[in-house]
């Protein structure tokens, strides 16, 4: 009886030994990819979208697996700036596709499509709104960097 509880749990062991990589390898693994930008000057009604030094906004591409965004914004004034995150998704030159705002840092990742130009407004003169009711004052960017983390999972 001892012999066959003994061979029996020493099977369990092997089995499992060997099952767990199975199981690990259908679970996806996050993937991250930190990028900077730069920028001088709050948005207006028009910006040069540019990753560095762009004139109230920074367009920075995502690849088509990165599908969360995380940010963070640290402006030469030290205060916390609002940034608005959009898309021109249809070629027509606007960005109409809004995919969130935070001010300063993002709470949690924010879902975007995946493979887009992301386009990070500064100080987005349409939100001052916002910026009011949402707690983010001052919330105006003069000059500054964002770093940002893409990733494929949140």
């Amino acid at each position: 009886m001892r012999k066959i509880i003994t061979v029996v749990l020493s099977a369990v062991l092997v089995l499992g030994a060997f099952g767990a990589p199975a199981a690990e390898a259908g679970k996806k693994k996050k993937k991250t990819r930190e990028v900077q930008g730069t920028y001088a000057a709050p948005a207006t009604i028009v910006g040069s979208c540019t990753q560095t030094d762009g004139i109230g906004c920074m367009t920075i591409p995502n690849g088509a697996k990165e599908t969360y965004v995380s940010a963070k914004v640290t402006d030469a004034t030290g205060q916390p700036v609002l940034i608005t995150i959009q898309a021109d998704l249809d070629g027509d030159m606007r960005s109409e596709t809004l995919y969130g705002t935070f001010c300063g840092e993002t709470d949690e990742p924010i879902k975007v499509d995946g493979g887009v130009q992301l386009i990070f407004w500064v100080s987005p003169a349409t939100k001052t709104a916002d910026r009011v009711t949402g707690g983010c004052i001052p919330g105006q960017g003069t000059e500054g960097t964002l770093d940002v983390t893409f990733s494929n999972l949140p």
